[in-house]
């Protein structure tokens, strides 16, 4: 094949490309204009989402997300041990759709919508990782070095054309050399001077997933170790759990925290309904003494629902049964909106289900619980 003939099929296949890439780009777009104070927080959650969800199956036939953060003068760095992309979910990264996988009735993420809000913390995104065959050559993989993810554009098709780009490039690696092993960790690298304030928002993202993790580790059992590098401020703390047995009739579970050499323990005490879908957290420093979750999101989805930290209440309610606003803010609650009535009503069920099932834990044991004047909102 002529050079000429070689470069006319790249620029047909690129027109190609660019008919699915409009309807990305320009959502895309949108969802850049709609970035906020608090796209930080959405955004770490959103990448903690997509590791657990793209978690391996252990010999015990459990899934195990194990999950490193780092951050440097120059990049933010989200690695995670998990199932390598295919053509499929690496293409989805690109076009910033939900992949094949999100199918999986226990998945909650996986590069749809909400992907948008990383881009807090950088417009471009080097991938490393590793890329499964499949079906064309069952066991082998692809290396995947340093592949460029660029959100930076002048118009819509500057970006159409950028995307179109990346596209090829996937597709490119049909002709790569094929390996038998596949990587331990997939590793996103946000540049951090490719986009206002991102080193700012990494920070406020490290920082939300400090005083979080300990309960969202507690109601996601396959997040099972995290560890936060922070080179900036010179902070390395890791965690990890183990469950513990029951005290007062309520669930424990032990969250071993090492912070730069200063080791400890905390403890979340918490029910669970008999499915499994339904945990409320209790606000107890240990299981006789009450203290404050002031500041913590009292509704979860998996992962806290932002803007419902002063909900009215001091204990911490997920559901998978919730439905939210969007992705990750507050449930829908009664309004005069008939096309949303199934949902709230639906949320309100739950919320009264699982206020039922404290309540009667509470007519029980309350009396045992001391320092309730710590709980805020009691």
């Amino acid at each position: 094949m002529s050079q000429n003939s070689e470069q006319i099929r790249r620029e047909w296949a690129i027109a190609d490309k660019r008919q699915f890439c409009k309807q990305s780009c320009t959502k895309i777009d949108q969802g850049l204009a709609k970035l906020d104070n608090r796209s930080s927080e959405r955004a770490i959650w959103e990448l903690f989402q997509n590791a657990r969800d793209l978690a391996k199956v252990n010999e015990a036939g459990k899934k195990e997300s194990h999950i490193k953060i780092r951050l440097t003068s120059d990049e933010f760095i989200f690695a995670h041990q998990g199932r390598p992309f295919t053509h499929d979910s690496f293409s989805s990264l690109v076009k910033q759709v939900s992949a094949q996988e999100k199918e999986d009735k226990d998945s909650v993420g996986q590069y749809g919508t909400g992907f948008l809000t990383t881009h807090a913390f950088g417009r471009v995104i080097n991938v490393v990782g590793s890329l499964d065959m499949e079906n064309a050559a069952p066991g082998k993989f692809v290396n995947i070095d340093n592949f460029v993810i660029d959100r930076t554009y002048h118009d819509i098709p500057d970006f159409i054309n950028k995307m179109a780009e990346q596209l090829l490039n996937i597709n490119n690696y049909a002709d790569a050399e094929m390996v038998d092993d596949c990587r331990d960790w997939t590793e996103l690298h946000y540049q951090l001077n490719s986009a206002e304030g991102a080193e700012t928002n990494a920070q406020k993202g490290i920082h939300a997933a400090i005083n979080i993790l300990p309960y969202v580790m507690t109601i996601n059992s396959p997040i099972v170790d995290v560890t936060i590098v922070n080179e900036v401020d010179g902070r390395t703390i890791s965690f990890s759990k183990r469950e513990l047995p029951d005290e007062n009739s309520l669930r424990v579970m032990a969250i071993d925290i090492n912070d730069n050499g200063n080791i400890y323990c905390k403890k979340i005490y918490y029910l669970q309904s008999e499915d499994g879908q339904d945990i409320v957290v209790l606000p107890l420093k240990d299981s006789a003494t009450g203290e404050s979750l002031s500041g913590i999101a009292k509704l979860f989805v998996c992962f806290p629902l932002l803007g419902t930290e002063d909900f009215g209440m001091d204990f911490i309610y997920h559901s998978r049964r919730f439905f939210p606003v969007e992705e990750r803010d507050a449930i829908y609650l009664p309004v005069e909106n008939a096309n949303v009535r199934s949902k709230y009503e639906q949320n309100v069920k739950v919320l009264n289900e699982m206020s039922d099932m404290l309540f009667d834990y509470l007519r029980e044991h309350a009396g045992d619980i001391s320092n309730w004047v710590n709980i805020t909102t009691l």
